[in-house]
């Protein structure tokens, strides 16, 4: 039960009442939803950190061709991040996580670079395709099939951003916000400016543990 004093909410609680002010209220729920964002998720899920351990992850799984050229492409660019994780095991060899944060800003237009702005805000910086590419080599090696995360629609409800090979910025996924088919490893073939607005993306967020 709730009830408004003054300014002070009343919440019966197990037939005892307690007595929030506004600035009691903001810190609990704050607390709360720190807690809700430092959930660890066996497979991407917004607003969760999805775990990756790129020296743990069994690189044989990808030594054979896919008929599939949807399952083929994400191979290859599975085999190029293992690469960088081989010849540079001081950068990609240490355990992270990824997450996707909630849009809480939709309908309304953020630039790129606030997006970028906000990557460095939650975790470390926005993710790059090495390390999206260690992703999901880490989700095959948890268990998903391939046609799990290459084939099928995505269930992210928000395109995600990531830093490409040439230092642009790309969009990566599908968003069901959008009513997109894309998969999850679905790559826009199309270099993105900081400058520009959109009210669809998000940053794929990294931080190193």
């Amino acid at each position: 039960m709730l009830k408004l004093e003054g300014n002070k909410l009343i919440v019966t609680l197990d037939g005892r009442e307690e007595s929030f002010t506004e600035t009691e209220l903001i810190g609990i729920l704050r607390d709360y939803v720190g807690q809700e964002t430092d959930k660890i998720s066996e497979k991407p899920i917004e607003g969760e950190w999805f775990d990756v351990n790129p020296t743990e992850i069994d690189q044989s799984l990808f030594y054979e061709e896919r008929r599939d050229t949807r399952q083929e492409g994400t191979r290859i660019i599975i085999l190029e991040a293992l690469a960088e994780l081989n010849d540079n095991p001081s950068k990609y060899g240490r355990p992270f996580q990824v997450m996707n944060p909630e849009n809480t800003w939709y309908p309304q237009r953020k630039l790129i670079q606030e997006l970028e702005e906000m990557a460095f805000d939650i975790g470390d910086h926005m993710e790059n395709w090495v390390e999206k590419g260690l992703e999901w080599a880490q989700r095959i090696a948890n268990g998903e099939s391939w046609k799990s995360v290459c084939n099928d629609p995505d269930t992210a409800r928000w395109y995600r951003l990531i830093n490409w090979k040439n230092g642009s910025i790309r969009i990566i996924g599908g968003a069901t916000r959008k009513h997109s088919n894309a998969s999850a490893t679905s790559i826009r073939y199309y270099d993105y400016k900081n400058v520009r607005k959109n009210n669809s993306m998000v940053p794929s967020v990294v931080r190193y543990k």
